[in-house]
């Protein structure tokens, strides 16, 4: 939709709001909007309480339950969400999926339903808080296995496995947030959910390779796989670093690195005794160019 900006007096420039929106929020003469900034956009609302999202899913038995279900609705920005269910081993599914859910619990519940409710309505957590926090754990998992490399420490490896849950709820919330009306433009809510989303699948990558490496009989991993990894690990922080202090330059050094970071992971996965190990690496680099292209 576009408006043409009117010149009113000699420092004021003006621009007529669409009627369709007015009579929606039944805007009249003296009513005072709230006006943000939000990069190149400016966005109009008309400041009156939200009204609580709620939906309703039916769920017959534990055999269709399927998690989406209600991340789904959770991500779409609902705020009460209530399940019907015959099954009571549905409940016991529901709660385990709640681990993934940051802020909601089961408020109330019968023989054949449950409602789940966000309780953290006070949580004034912004999207680029969060986001941040989301970057900041796949981070630690890079660490925390570049010092598995180091030491073969199992202990490290289990302690990884159990960040999935954090990882998993952060996520889930940025995710959210992003849904959230007049949050960002349309534009800059595709690209955020990409890089979102994206960095999360980096996360989970340290955490499955974490896995992997618990179930083998015997550590052979070599020193060229250990290089490798704290390569790839530098890569996943420029990044970090094009996220929160973006410039050209950090770009540019990312596009330049990639073939041979490449060329070095593909030579790994024939050669090396561990090929597992390798494809996890090699597919945490090929990611991490991916997100930039968003830039």
């Amino acid at each position: 939709m576009q408006r043409k900006v009117i010149q009113q007096g000699p420092s004021t420039l003006m621009v007529s709001l669409p009627s369709v929106w007015v009579k929606k929020n039944n805007i009249t003469k003296g009513r005072v909007v709230e006006v943000t900034i939000q990069d190149n956009a400016l966005v109009v609302s008309s400041g009156a309480a939200s009204v609580k999202k709620k939906t309703m899913i039916t769920i017959a038995s534990s055999e269709q339950y399927m998690r989406r279900l209600i991340i789904s609705k959770y991500r779409e920005g609902y705020e009460e969400i209530v399940i019907q269910y015959k099954d009571h081993k549905v409940l016991d599914l529901i709660r385990e999926t709640l681990q993934y859910l940051l802020g909601f619990e089961i408020v109330n519940q019968t023989d054949s339903s449950c409602t789940i409710s966000n309780v953290a309505e006070g949580l004034k957590d912004n999207y680029d808080q969060m986001f941040h926090r989301q970057f900041q754990i796949v981070l630690t998992l890079g660490e925390m296995m570049k010092e598995y490399f180091k030491t073969d420490d199992m202990q490290v490896l289990h302690k990884m496995v159990d960040f999935r849950h954090t990882l998993s709820k952060v996520q889930e919330y940025c995710l959210r947030l992003l849904t959230r009306e007049d949050f960002f433009t349309e534009q800059h809510k595709q690209r955020a959910f990409f890089s979102v989303w994206n960095i999360g699948v980096i996360g989970k990558m340290w955490i499955y390779l974490a896995r992997h490496l618990l179930s083998l009989k015997k550590n052979q991993l070599g020193q060229k796989e250990r290089v490798y990894e704290e390569k790839a690990l530098q890569y996943v922080r420029l990044l970090y670093d094009l996220h929160f202090n973006y410039k050209n330059e950090l770009l540019v050094e990312i596009k330049n690195k990639r073939v041979s970071l490449i060329e070095e992971g593909q030579s790994l996965l024939h050669h090396s005794k561990e090929p597992v190990t390798c494809h996890y690496l090699l597919s945490i680099v090929e990611k991490v160019h991916d997100v930039s292209t968003a830039f």
